[in-house]
Protein backbone atom coordinates (compact mmCIF):
# COMPACT_ATOMS: atom_id res chain seq x y z
CA UNK A 1 0.00 0.00 0.00
CA UNK A 2 1.10 3.34 -0.84
CA UNK A 3 1.14 5.84 1.51
CA UNK A 4 -1.64 8.55 2.01
CA UNK A 5 -4.56 6.14 0.80
CA UNK A 6 -7.58 7.14 2.67
CA UNK A 7 -11.23 5.46 3.09
CA UNK A 8 -14.33 7.28 4.59
CA UNK A 9 -16.49 5.56 7.30
CA UNK A 10 -19.78 6.99 7.99
CA UNK A 11 -20.99 7.39 11.21
CA UNK A 12 -23.40 4.04 10.89
CA UNK A 13 -19.84 2.47 9.92
CA UNK A 14 -18.22 3.58 12.37
CA UNK A 15 -20.56 2.23 15.39
CA UNK A 16 -21.09 -0.82 13.59
CA UNK A 17 -17.13 -1.45 14.00
CA UNK A 18 -16.96 0.20 16.94
CA UNK A 19 -14.44 2.70 16.29
CA UNK A 20 -14.48 6.79 16.47
CA UNK A 21 -16.08 9.00 13.75
CA UNK A 22 -14.54 11.76 15.35
CA UNK A 23 -11.21 10.70 17.71
CA UNK A 24 -8.10 8.91 16.11
CA UNK A 25 -8.66 5.12 16.34
CA UNK A 26 -7.89 2.25 14.34
CA UNK A 27 -9.25 -0.83 13.10
CA UNK A 28 -8.22 -4.21 11.62
CA UNK A 29 -11.11 -5.21 9.34
CA UNK A 30 -11.49 -7.53 5.60
CA UNK A 31 -11.54 -4.85 2.52
CA UNK A 32 -14.19 -7.09 1.35
CA UNK A 33 -16.18 -6.34 4.79
CA UNK A 34 -15.59 -2.92 4.70
CA UNK A 35 -16.92 -2.52 1.21
CA UNK A 36 -19.88 -4.36 1.52
CA UNK A 37 -20.66 -2.40 5.15
CA UNK A 38 -21.52 0.85 3.47
CA UNK A 39 -25.12 0.90 3.10
CA UNK A 40 -25.50 3.41 0.21
CA UNK A 41 -22.35 1.82 -1.35
CA UNK A 42 -19.00 3.18 -2.03
CA UNK A 43 -18.06 5.18 -4.96
CA UNK A 44 -15.38 4.18 -7.36
CA UNK A 45 -12.59 5.59 -5.69
CA UNK A 46 -13.53 3.37 -2.76
CA UNK A 47 -14.37 0.55 -4.86
CA UNK A 48 -10.80 0.81 -6.84
CA UNK A 49 -8.77 0.75 -3.67
CA UNK A 50 -10.84 -2.04 -1.80
CA UNK A 51 -12.12 -4.37 -4.45
CA UNK A 52 -8.61 -5.47 -5.38
CA UNK A 53 -7.88 -6.76 -1.65
CA UNK A 54 -11.04 -9.01 -1.45
CA UNK A 55 -11.10 -10.69 1.53
CA UNK A 56 -7.31 -9.73 2.87
CA UNK A 57 -7.19 -7.62 6.27
CA UNK A 58 -6.28 -3.95 6.01
CA UNK A 59 -5.33 -1.76 9.13
CA UNK A 60 -6.79 1.52 9.04
CA UNK A 61 -5.89 4.55 11.60
CA UNK A 62 -7.65 7.88 11.68
CA UNK A 63 -6.40 10.85 13.48
CA UNK A 64 -8.21 13.38 15.25
CA UNK A 65 -8.70 15.81 12.84
CA UNK A 66 -11.88 18.53 12.91
CA UNK A 67 -11.48 19.10 9.37
CA UNK A 68 -11.55 15.23 8.52
CA UNK A 69 -13.71 13.17 10.33
CA UNK A 70 -14.46 9.34 9.18
CA UNK A 71 -11.58 9.34 6.87
CA UNK A 72 -9.23 6.51 7.94
CA UNK A 73 -5.39 6.49 6.46
CA UNK A 74 -4.90 2.82 5.14
CA UNK A 75 -1.70 2.22 6.89
CA UNK A 76 -1.41 -1.61 5.75
CA UNK A 77 -2.63 -4.45 4.18
CA UNK A 78 -2.26 -7.58 6.39
CA UNK A 79 -1.47 -11.29 5.18
CA UNK A 80 -3.53 -13.34 7.55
Amino acid sequence: MKDEVTVYLDQYQCEKFDVEYFESCELRVRADILLDSKIQGYDSHHKNILEPLGDKFIHLEHTNREDSPGWFKVKYKINA
